[in-house]
């Protein structure tokens, strides 16, 4: 494919900034190209978005996948393998900050006609979660809170790792979806933020705007952020071992340091989720 030959795993896990830039431009490009088979109501806009967001993403992320995979067979201590791991969820969040950002772009700068159906999948499921992209978002701190985010959030975790190990990367396409959720959030909040700005003028409307930017964008990389990062390394434990049953390493004897590897990521990614859920119930409240 043209963007696998253009950017490949070695320089993504190197040059952060290409694959953010990709990421942007892939999710700006599916935007349209959703939204004007979408209009015709041949196909679900909103879904196609996400389909249009992960088929060009899959060849990178197999790519990157693939090549961690030999790092777990090449390096003989776990904790050189970790680090190695580290500039692969790197590159795997920049790519989901780009995500992110053209969502939040699309969302804002597009008009209202077409975010209803663009959309309108992402605004159900934030409704579904007791936000609205109408009246804000609440936050609520409780035990019971806290129990529901965790198993909500560890069930699309085992998913990214089934999902990974069976289809490679096939992760993205949860991840886009979160991506899209988000940067749905994002940007209802930040049109919000636009309307009350419109009743100000001069330098006090210029302050009002930045800080709804960057209020809207920290609300949600509070406990995002750790969370996001949560299901790349659980994609990556699945993905990994995928590679390596694909290659026929399972006979191997340094298949035993893929499963040793991949077990030590699980564990992690169940560590940051947990550190995910303890922000968003109580640490957001708190600021927001």
């Amino acid at each position: 494919m043209v963007l696998e030959s253009i950017l490949t795993a070695h320089v993504a896990e190197n040059k952060y900034r290409y694959v953010f830039i990709m990421g942007l431009v892939i999710t700006l490009i599916a935007g349209v190209l959703a939204s004007a088979i979408g209009s015709n109501n041949i196909l679900d806009s909103s879904l196609l978005f996400i389909t249009f967001i992960s088929i060009p993403s899959v060849p990178l992320m197999y790519g990157i996948i693939k090549l961690e995979e030999d790092k777990t067979m090449k390096y003989k201590s776990e904790w050189n393998v970790l680090n190695e791991h580290s500039k692969a969820l790197g590159a795997f969040m920049f790519l989901f900050f780009g995500f992110v950002v053209g969502t939040l772009a699309l969302f804002v700068f597009v008009p209202g006609s077409v975010i209803t159906d663009l959309f309108l999948s992402q605004i159900r499921q934030l409704e579904n979660m007791g936000h609205s992209i109408f009246t804000g978002f609440v936050f609520e701190s409780s035990i019971q809170n806290f129990n529901y985010i965790f198993f909500n959030n560890l069930k699309v975790l085992i998913l990214a790792t089934v999902f990974s190990f069976f289809f490679g990367a096939g992760a993205i396409f949860i991840l886009a979806w979160n991506a899209s959720i988000i940067g749905t959030a994002i940007g209802s909040y930040v049109k919000q933020g636009i309307v009350r700005a419109a009743e100000y003028s001069g330098f006090q409307k210029i302050t009002e705007l930045s800080q709804v930017w960057l209020t809207g964008l920290f609300m949600f990389s509070i406990h995002g952020i750790p969370e996001i990062l949560a299901y790349f390394t659980a994609g990556l434990a699945g993905g990994v071992i995928s590679i390596a049953v694909a290659r026929h390493h399972y006979k191997s004897y340094k298949f035993e340091k893929v499963i040793f590897d991949a077990a030590d990521l699980l564990l992690i990614s169940i560590g940051l989720l947990l550190l995910a859920a303890v922000l968003e119930v109580w640490v957001t409240p708190l600021i927001f």
